[in-house]
This record gives structure tokens, C-alpha cells and sequence, in this order.
């Protein structure tokens, strides 16, 4: 497996990008305490379910804790905690640790400059300003958790774009570019098992980046499972660097 680069970032432009990618992936409902962003929707994904820690709170932390704790229950969720290297207080993670919160889903950050991003794609790519049936197929797949998925990406103000690849003239791969300001987030970046190394990820990766270019972005970001080997030696071979690495924290049941 090809190695990803590591890139120094400071802590508040990994603030900044937390707060920006939440816009690329928006929950139903969002609350604060303090400088802390709940994030509040019908489970199934994290991402849309968890707590953004990014600054101070009103209240000393394990006050503010129990506030988020009694603020999920009331929606029916387990309290969930992203925690980056923006997480604030600093023993934020070492204080729910403390409490039993278990550790999961732990991912890497990674980006790097449109510039050389933006080539022709190889195989034919069709760019959407809305959600279509089958991209939601390929990304979203059938469980019960797409309907959640679709209403997410459904709700997503800010300009974007649904890529589908095409290989030996199927549809192989699909996935989503959000611009946030001078960044483009891609997400649901999925190909189908019997249609990998046709080069359709590599293409919608391509045809995103044109179109983020032309609305002013100059960067790309995505998130990746630390887990997830042949995505991270995709992502190595085409340039991308490590800018931070998170995890979550969440409640166990008692």
C-alpha cells in the first residue's frame, strides 16, 4: 500500500474545517452549548448525530457534558463526541474515557490542491445539481438507513454536485462534492465491488474537482476510515496528504 504524506495543520484551521465539513453533511437539527455544536438527526450516521467540541462552553466541562447528555436523551439518541485535535478542553477526551465513553470510528482527514486534480476524467462521468435514484443506490444502498442519507444530502445549501462514473457502460462508481468556501468537500464516494480498478473513483474525483474549480475553490478535503487500506493507497497514489486524524467518543449502555 502506497504511504499517505502527512501535512502539519494548525489547530484553528482544523476548527474551521470541522465547522465547514458539518455544512457538507447537515443534520435535521442543530443546537449549542457554549461553542460546542450538537448535531441532531435520526441516527444511523455520525457524522449527523454527534457533538463538535470546537470551543469553550458556558459552563465547567462536566457540567456541559451532562447538559449534552440530557439533550441527546431527549431525542432518543446516544451522546456521541467527535474528537479531532480542535477538541476543546484539550482532556476532553481523556474526561469521557473517564465517564466509559467507548472509542470508534476512527478516520483520517486528508487533502490537497485542485491544481492537478481537475484533469479530464478517463471514463465518462455525469455531474447532477440534485439527488437521483440511482446515485442514491450506489452511495446509499437499500437499508432502511438511506431514506436518513437521502433527507441529509437533501438538505445541503451550499453549491454541490452528485458525480456518477460510468465503466464498460455500467454505472460504477458515484460520489458528492460540496463547496465550502475555498474547499470542496467530497463524501459518498462509493464504487461497486464487481467494478473496481476500472478507474471510475479516480474519474468522479476528477470531474468533481473541475467543477469545484470553476466556483472558486483551490482545495479538496475528504474523510477516509483508517481502516479502509485500498481507499488510502487510492488516495496516496493521487497526492493526498494526512491533515488530521479523529475518532468519536460514544456512551456506552448501561
Amino acid at each position: 500500500m502506497q504511504t499517505i504524506k502527512q501535512r502539519d495543520i494548525a489547530r484553528d484551521e482544523i476548527a474551521g474545517a470541522e465547522a465547514l465539513m458539518a455544512e457538507g453533511w447537515p443534520a435535521a437539527e442543530t443546537r449549542r452549548i457554549g461553542e460546542w455544536i450538537c448535531q441532531l438527526d435520526a441516527g444511523v450516521t455520525r457524522r449527523a448525530n454527534s457533538v463538535l467540541p470546537l470551543g469553550g462552553t458556558d459552563a465547567d466541562p462536566e457540567t456541559a457534558i451532562v447538559q449534552v447528555e440530557a439533550l441527546y436523551s431527549t431525542k432518543g439518541l446516544p451522546p456521541v463526541f467527535k474528537i479531532s485535535p480542535a477538541a476543546c478542553p484539550k482532556d476532553l477526551d481523556a474526561r469521557l474515557a473517564a465517564r466509559g465513553y467507548r472509542e470508534e470510528g476512527h478516520a483520517l482527514v486528508l487533502g490537497r490542491p485542485i491544481v492537478g486534480a481537475e484533469t479530464a476524467p478517463q471514463v465518462p462521468v455525469r455531474l447532477e445539481d440534485r439527488l437521483t435514484p440511482l446515485w442514491a443506490e450506489i452511495c446509499h444502498g437499500t437499508e432502511p438507513g438511506r431514506a436518513v442519507r437521502d433527507a441529509i444530502v437533501g438538505r445541503i445549501r451550499r453549491p454541490h454536485r452528485f458525480a456518477l462514473a460510468e465503466a464498460d457502460g455500467e454505472a460504477a462508481a458515484a460520489g458528492l462534492g460540496v463547496v465550502l468556501d475555498d474547499w470542496l468537500l467530497i463524501t459518498a464516494l462509493v464504487t461497486r465491488p464487481a467494478l473496481r480498478r476500472r478507474g471510475a473513483a479516480r474519474a468522479v474525483i476528477a470531474a468533481l474537482a473541475g467543477f469545484a474549480a470553476g466556483s472558486g475553490a483551490r482545495r479538496l478535503i475528504l474523510q477516509v476510515e483508517r481502516d479502509n487500506l485500498p481507499a488510502r493507497s487510492l488516495y496516496a497514489g493521487l497526492g493526498w496528504a494526512q491533515l488530521y486524524s479523529y475518532a468519536y467518543r460514544v456512551r456506552c449502555a448501561v
